[in-house]
């Protein structure tokens, strides 16, 4: 279906697991929210739901539950009251792997027979992860009003088509929710890749290449190149060199814009990887013996 639908961001949950806003915390350098207004910048009309006044500066309409404490439910029928668009995309603020290509892949399956199209993950439903028509609300709020507010209960008994994200042809991630300390802080993981293979092969080229790809979707990147010979960066006569020729066993040099520590001792790209806390991406050039995955 060709139609541009609009967009809803749910985001007035308590974040109890959490502990505080897990719309306020941040996800490849930027807030939550703020990673999905960056991801949906170009959709034309985005809506955030909200239980209290929050995000009036976020640039986009701000709409607030009106009853309390009955979850989701609330929200989606206040975002699709306040739409002027045909269909809306939903998803929770705690998702920061949705991506534009889910939309359009939810909206090809969008036609008069379905009500909603929502995705499924091994069988299990994400209704906050679905593209609902705007003549659901009827059915929506009545269900409200009846007290069911059970959101996969509603989404069954509309007429719903279920998109297995396993057939999408996209990352099985993308409905994956962020919901306690232990799933935010897998996620503030950088991931770690190797760029592997002979001398010359073109290593360096491809990391090259990968470095700017990744930082045009606001990824901050690291690389750590291992060297299978060895490496000099105290250039004789440095006061660096000077320092390691009389035995220190570590010595470092700092300005107010970077540093450079070396250390007399046999690697491990682990203590490297502490220094890598705040990237997302870390390529490793070589280390095409260990553990981590590769490209050859």
């Amino acid at each position: 279906m060709s139609e541009i639908p609009g967009i809803g961001i749910l985001a007035g949950g308590k974040s109890s697991r959490m502990g505080c806003n897990k719309a306020l915390l941040p996800v490849y350098g930027e807030p939550m929210i703020q990673r999905l207004l960056h991801v949906f910048r170009d959709y034309p009309e985005v809506v955030i739901s909200a239980s209290a006044g929050q995000y009036e500066d976020c640039g986009r309409p701000v709409v607030y539950d009106e009853a309390q404490g009955i979850g989701p439910v609330e929200g989606i029928c206040r975002i699709l009251e306040n739409t002027t668009r045909s269909h809306v995309f939903l998803c929770a603020v705690d998702m920061p792997f949705v991506t534009a290509e889910l939309v359009s892949c939810l909206m090809e399956k969008v036609s008069e027979e379905f009500d909603c199209v929502c995705i499924t993950e091994d069988g299990r439903i994400h209704p906050l992860c679905a593209v609902y028509a705007k003549r659901a609300l009827g059915f929506l709020k009545r269900r409200k009003d009846e007290g069911c507010y059970r959101l996969t209960q509603l989404v069954k008994e509309m007429r719903t088509c279920f998109l297995p994200l396993e057939e999408s042809g996209l990352p099985l991630n993308s409905a994956e929710n962020i919901n306690d300390p232990d799933d935010y802080r897998n996620l503030c993981d950088p991931f770690v890749f190797c760029v592997s293979g002979i001398k010359n092969s073109g290593k360096t080229s491809l990391i090259e290449q990968l470095i700017p790809y990744f930082s045009e979707d606001g990824l901050r990147v690291g690389v750590i190149k291992h060297d299978g010979h060895d490496f000099n960066i105290d250039h004789e006569g440095t006061d660096s060199d000077r320092f390691s020729r009389a035995g220190a066993a570590v010595s470092a040099i700092c300005s107010d814009t970077k540093y450079a520590v070396v250390a007399h001792k046999p690697p491990k790209i682990e203590e490297l990887l502490s220094h890598c806390t705040d990237l997302d991406i870390v390529i490793i050039e070589g280390m095409k013996y260990s553990d981590w995955p590769k490209v050859e």
